[in-house]
């Protein structure tokens, strides 16, 4: 008869059956083995975080919001539960708790540039401009092409009567995102705002070659 300390824990089995049938895809079936590893084990922060992850994926943000905080109350230190808890209050409009965990999440990966690029975006909506802008920053130096960065960047800094440092970003990103209707359309309008009509006419006229028959680009060109 086997001893009863060689059979496998139910949680563990039930968690390791759960990750597998996320992997599979099927995500109902990962979602009640999730469900059951915590009705047991109430402080399983893996099987939170994956449930929180799971109702994520199926749209359902409030359970979503609640598994995600319970992994990482239960586990702290879990970086990967932070960030997804993080990323989900941003989507909210949560700022303020975003930026927590998102600063969590850098504490111990510091190169994640995403975390860094979440904090920096949820900054911004807290108003918490100056670290927005250093946050922003800090994502360019590491990834210049970050366009998100690029254009976020660009409009705190016109907000802050900033439109010369703000050109100076768009024109940076050029190179690598030649063809960005977004890009050109904002230079153009601050090249407007601040009275550089030369600039303001030579980005209108490589947006037309881009689009030749936008009426929206055409009557930029025009005005």
């Amino acid at each position: 008869m086997a001893d009863e300390a060689d059979k496998p824990d139910p949680v563990d089995a039930d968690f390791a059956s759960a990750v597998e049938q996320y992997q599979a895809g099927r995500l109902t079936e990962a979602r009640h083995l999730c469900e059951r590893v915590v009705l047991r084990a109430p402080t399983h922060a893996a099987a939170w975080h994956l449930l929180g992850v799971l109702h994520s994926l199926t749209g359902n943000r409030d359970d979503a919001r609640i598994a995600l905080e319970k992994a990482v109350r239960s586990n702290p230190n879990d970086p990967g539960a932070a960030f997804n808890f993080a990323t989900l209050l941003a989507q909210m409009g949560e700022h303020r708790e975003a930026i927590d965990n998102f600063r969590r999440t850098l504490a111990h990966h510091p190169d994640n540039h995403q975390a860094r690029l979440g904090r920096a975006f949820s900054l911004a909506r807290h108003d918490a401009r100056p670290q927005a802008v250093q946050g922003f920053r800090r994502v360019l130096a590491a990834e210049p092409a970050n366009l998100t960065a690029v254009m976020e960047l660009a409009g705190l800094l016109e907000k802050t009567d900033l439109p010369e440092e703000a050109l100076d970003v768009l024109d940076a990103a050029r190179e690598a995102h030649p063809d960005s209707v977004p890009l050109l359309s904002t230079i153009v309008a601050i090249c407007k705002r601040i009275g550089r009509l030369d600039r303001t006419e030579q980005a209108a006229l490589a947006l037309k070659e881009m689009r030749p028959d936008d009426p929206e680009i055409l009557a930029q060109l025009g005005g």
